[in-house]
Parts: structure tokens; C-alpha cells; sequence
């Protein structure tokens, strides 16, 4: 980016709120991720486009030196008011960016768009944008790694009660718990470096080079795109329509949708955690004057989690959406992406953003309250015990179903004590157990539960 254009950036005392402004225009997401999806960025990626496919046409002298100077002289002078103006008239936002661009071009302006259709710009230059914003989501998915390994190291020693169907389960470790996030972030992100994002390349109006092959010959189009595809950085398609396949599109948001749900994974499990029902084994990090409730002045809520939660969902809500268009792209092309791929592609990238950014600020503040761990394990940290018992006494002999039933027993008829005292006692039951002391003796109970 350049200087001119960070400062075009919106900054939250510049905005107008007397009017609709998207969330992502202030509130949500980094500013640049924001620069990337800005409608100054596309349109200065237009003119990369264009420039690129004049370079490589003037390399079969189709462009002249003195044409090709004079559009790169003037890539820079993006108008979009002007461009606006002039759309009213064409209805056709790229035809408008056109005249305004080949207008400022007294020399090189009448090649501008020289063999070119609508896709052969907009797609590659949407190809730009998405490789940029996958970048930025690698940088926050490595800090996120980082983060979940140094919780881990931390947390690798210390005994947490697990859950499972929200009931108290056997023991784990808090560092293995995290160590599950770490995985799936780890598996995403390789995901993610093997991701090829491709650009339509210069094939025309209806996918076949037609208007290229006119110009230069079959060889002669298949050089051109190379060159021009070269000077973008991009690779294509090698077969398309008037467009990218639209199956692209919902790769990429099904990817950013899985990174979703890794993130609302954890943010659904960090809300459990934190809740007054299993004792709060999570906190968020809670700042001097940070306010729970308008109306509880007690209240610590996990608002980062659930901001997350709430986020996450509308990523894997575009997914449906790209598959619609990638399905519905009848024959050689309809129009009928168009208006939501300036939604759906945005909106994917900024909501992953600000999920990363929240998520990654969460696990530098995350805390966890060992005294309230301390609690859950002595409360049902018994229970946790029985199948090493089942275990230990099958070895020695006993029949496992029968094992089972004497346990699944003693604990029902346990829960109803816990329930009423406050205390389990589940040990003393089953050192009273005839069956299991057949095979364990008293100390071989207590030690296993």
C-alpha cells in the first residue's frame, strides 16, 4: 500500500454516522485488511491489471513505448467520484472505471482494454486481493499457534476434570486440552500454505482467448497471458468461462469457514469454562472499569468469546452463498454473483480477521483458576477413577460386565449423597463392595480412584 492510499483509510473520527456504516468499516476488523477489501484498493488492482496486460502487449507491439508510458504515468490517479459519475450513465462500474482511466491517458488510452472483457480485470484482480488477505490470516493463525503452545507448556502438569455431554468425565490435563486447539490450528494453517489461489488470466469473453487470438495467434495469446499473468504474480486457470470457476470462491470461504469453526470450537468451550455451572475454570481478562452488565453490576461476562461465536457464524453463513453462485453460473456466465461476491468475499476475510485478532488478544490475558480446577477434581475426581479400577480389576480376573454394574451402582446411589452433602462418597461404598474387594483390596481402591 501506499502512502496516499493508508491515508484514505477511515479512521473512526472521520466517519459519518448520520448514516448506514458497515460494522467493518469501524468497529470490526484490522485496518489493513480493511485497506485490502477498500474500493480505492480495487480499483487501483484495475489499473495493476490493466497495466500489466499493456506491458505484455507492448512486448508483440501492440502497445507502443510512448502508450504504454503514458498509462503507467497515470496508474496511480484513481477518481472514484468521477468513476461514480460516469456509472450513472453506463450502469456498467468497470466500463466506467474504463472511460475514466483511458481519459487520462492522452496518449496510450485507446489501448486500454485492448482484448480484454470485464472478468479478464475484475477476476484477477479479486485473485490479488484474496492471496493479500490470506496472508494477513496466516500472520494471526501463526500467533495463535504461539499463544496455545505457551499456554500448554504452562498448563502441561496440571489435573483438570474433563467433560463430556457437559457431565464430569475422567481426569485430563489443562495443557491437553489446549493441545487439541493447537491441532487443529496447526492442521488449518498447513491447509492453508498448500492453498493455490488462481487468477482467471487473459481468455476473453466467453473463456476460449477468442478476442487475444485474433490479435496474436493461438501462440501468440498464450505468451501474452503468461508474460502479463507473470508481472501480476499470478498463476490461472488453464480452462474457464467468461469467468474464474466459482467453485474457487467457495473453497476459499469453506477454508475461512473451517478456521471458524476451529475458532468457535474454543470460544463455545472458553464460555463453558467460565460459567458459574462448572466453576470457573477460565477467565477472560477483565480491565479495572470494564462493565458486565448494565442492570448486574456483578457480572463478568465472556464477551470476546461470545463476540467470536457470533462472528464465526456469519463466516460459515457465506459458505451456502458461494455454492449458490459457483452452482448457478449457467453455461458461459450470468450475473447473478455479482452483487454478493462484493459481500461475501469481503465479509469472510474482515470477520476472520477481527475473530483472530479477538482470539489471539484472549489467550495473551487468558487465565486459569486453579483453586476452582482444585475444586472440580476433589468434588468429582473419584468417579473419574472407576474405569482404572475396571481396568486393574479385569486384569486381575473379574468379569468386566459384571465389574461395570457394581460400580455404575455405587456411583448412582454416590451422586445422591454428593447431591445432599456436598461431598462424595464413593470410595467408602466401594470399599464395601463384595465383589470388587474379590479382586482389589482396600489400598488397590483407593489408589486407583
Amino acid at each position: 500500500m501506499d502512502v496516499s492510499e493508508k491515508e484514505s483509510v477511515l479512521k473512526m473520527s472521520d466517519m459519518d454516522f448520520s448514516g448506514f456504516a458497515s460494522v467493518f468499516s469501524w468497529r470490526y476488523a484490522s485496518d489493513e485488511m480493511r485497506r485490502i477489501w477498500s474500493e480505492e484498493h480495487k480499483r487501483r488492482l484495475l489499473r495493476k491489471v490493466w497495466v500489466a496486460l499493456a506491458e505484455a502487449q507492448n512486448g508483440f507491439g501492440l502497445v507502443s513505448d510512448e502508450e504504454l508510458a503514458d498509462i503507467k504515468a497515470h496508474e496511480a490517479d484513481v477518481d472514484i467520484p468521477k468513476s461514480l459519475e460516469v456509472e450513472k450513465e453506463t450502469r456498467h462500474d468497470l466500463m466506467a472505471e474504463i472511460k475514466v482511466f483511458s481519459g487520462q491517458c492522452p496518449v496510450g488510452g485507446g489501448k486500454v482494454h485492448l482484448g480484454a472483457t470485464s472478468a479478464d480485470i475484475l477476476d484477477n484482480a479479486d485473485a490479488i486481493r484474496i492471496k493479500e488477505s490470506f496472508e494477513i490470516v496466516k500472520r494471526r493463525l501463526h500467533e495463535t499457534l504461539a499463544a496455545f503452545c505457551s499456554l500448554i507448556r504452562k498448563y502441561a502438569g496440571v489435573s483438570a476434570m474433563a467433560w463430556t455431554h457437559l457431565q464430569s468425565a475422567e481426569c485430563t490435563t489443562i495443557g491437553y486440552r489446549f493441545a487439541l486447539y493447537a491441532d487443529e490450528f496447526f492442521r488449518i494453517s498447513k491447509e492453508l500454505e498448500k492453498f493455490e489461489v488462481l487468477g482467471k488470466g487473459f481468455k476473453g469473453a466467453c473463456g476460449n482467448a477468442s478476442s487475444y487470438e485474433l490479435l496474436l495467434g493461438f501462440k501468440g495469446a498464450e505468451k501474452l497471458e503468461k508474460d502479463a499473468l507473470s508481472l501480476l504474480g499470478l498463476k490461472a486457470f488453464q480452462v474457464t468461462t467468461q469467468v474464474y470457476p466459482r467453485s474457487q470462491d467457495y473453497r476459499v470461504l469453506t477454508l475461512l469457514s473451517e478456521i471458524a469453526l476451529i475458532c468457535a470450537k474454543f470460544a463455545i468451550d472458553a464460555r463453558m469454562l467460565q460459567s458459574s455451572g462448572i466453576g470457573g475454570e477460565l477467565r477472560e481478562a477483565f480491565s479495572k472499569n470494564q462493565v458486565g452488565s448494565s442492570a448486574m453490576p456483578f457480572k463478568r461476562n465472556p464477551v470476546s468469546m461470545e463476540k467470536v461465536s457470533s462472528l464465526c457464524r456469519m463466516v460459515q453463513s457465506f459458505v451456502q452463498v458461494a455454492w449458490e453462485n459457483g452452482a448457478n453460473s449457467i453455461l458461459e456466465r450470468t450475473l447473478d454473483d455479482s452483487a454478493n461476491r462484493r459481500m461475501i468475499l469481503s465479509g469472510g476475510f474482515l470477520c476472520i480477521d477481527e475473530i483472530l485478532i479477538t482470539l489471539n488478544k484472549t489467550l495473551s490475558g487468558l487465565e486459569v483458576d486453579t483453586v476452582a480446577v482444585r475444586a472440580n477434581l476433589d468434588r468429582f475426581g473419584a468417579y473419574s477413577g472407576t474405569e482404572v479400577l475396571i481396568m486393574e480389576a479385569c486384569k486381575r480376573g473379574a468379569d468386566r460386565q459384571r465389574m461395570h454394574e457394581e460400580i455404575r451402582c455405587a456411583s448412582m446411589k454416590s451422586y445422591e449423597y454428593l447431591r445432599a452433602n456436598g461431598r462424595s462418597n464413593l470410595i467408602e461404598l466401594l470399599t464395601e463392595n463384595g465383589y470388587v474387594l474379590k479382586y482389589l483390596g482396600k489400598t488397590d481402591i483407593i489408589k486407583c480412584v
